[in-house]
C-alpha cells in the first residue's frame, strides 16, 4: 500500500468514526439544530489529517488539486464506512432504528410547530407534506448523500489543507 492509499484509509477511518459518532449526538438531541454543523466540522477534522499524513509521511508539499483529490476520496469513502457503521448500531440497538428516527423528528417537528402557534389545520397539512419525504429516512440514501457531500467537503478543504501543510523545499508551483 503506497503512503497515498495509507492516508486515505485513515481519513477514511476518522470521518467515519467521527461522523457516526457526531449523528449519534444530532440523533439523540432531536430539534437542536446548533448542533447540525457538528458532522460538517468533525469531518473538515478528518480531512486535515488525510492531507497532513500525506504531507508529513514523505515530507512534501502538494497542489490543491492534490490535496482536494485527497480529501474528497477519504470522506467519500469515510461516508460509506459512517453508513455501514450507522446501519450496524442499528442492527444491535444501539441507536434508534429508522421508524424510530422518523417518528421522534415528527414529534420535535409538531411540537415546534405549537409553539410557532400552528393551528391544528395547519400541522395537519405540514404533516402530509412531510410524509411526502419519507425516501430521506432510506439508509441508502444517507450513504449516497455521504458520499456525494463528502466529496464535496473534501475536495474544498483538502486543497485548503494543501495550502496549510507545506513541507520542505516545494517544488509546486
Amino acid at each position: 500500500m503506497n503512503n497515498k492509499q495509507s492516508s486515505i484509509i485513515l481519513g477514511a477511518v476518522v470521518a467515519a468514526l467521527l461522523g457516526t459518532v457526531s449523528s449519534i449526538i444530532v440523533i439523540n438531541n432531536p430539534g437542536n439544530t446548533s448542533l447540525s454543523f457538528i458532522p460538517c466540522l468533525l469531518s473538515i477534522v478528518a480531512v486535515f489529517v488525510t492531507v497532513w499524513h500525506y504531507t508529513s509521511t514523505n515530507n512534501l508539499t502538494i497542489k490543491a488539486g492534490e490535496g482536494a483529490g485527497l480529501g474528497a476520496i477519504a470522506l467519500s469513502i469515510g461516508g460509506i464506512l459512517s453508513g455501514i457503521l450507522s446501519l450496524g448500531l442499528q442492527a444491535i440497538g444501539v441507536t434508534p432504528s429508522t421508524e424510530e428516527i422518523k417518528a421522534l423528528t415528527l414529534e420535535t417537528v409538531q411540537k415546534q410547530w405549537k409553539e410557532q402557534g400552528m393551528s391544528a389545520e395547519q400541522i395537519e397539512q405540514a404533516q402530509g407534506m412531510m410524509s411526502g419525504m419519507d425516501w430521506m429516512y432510506n439508509p441508502i440514501y444517507a450513504i449516497l448523500m455521504g458520499i456525494v457531500m463528502g466529496a464535496i467537503i473534501g475536495a474544498i478543504f483538502g486543497a485548503v489543507a494543501a495550502a496549510i501543510f507545506k513541507k520542505g523545499n516545494a517544488n509546486v508551483e
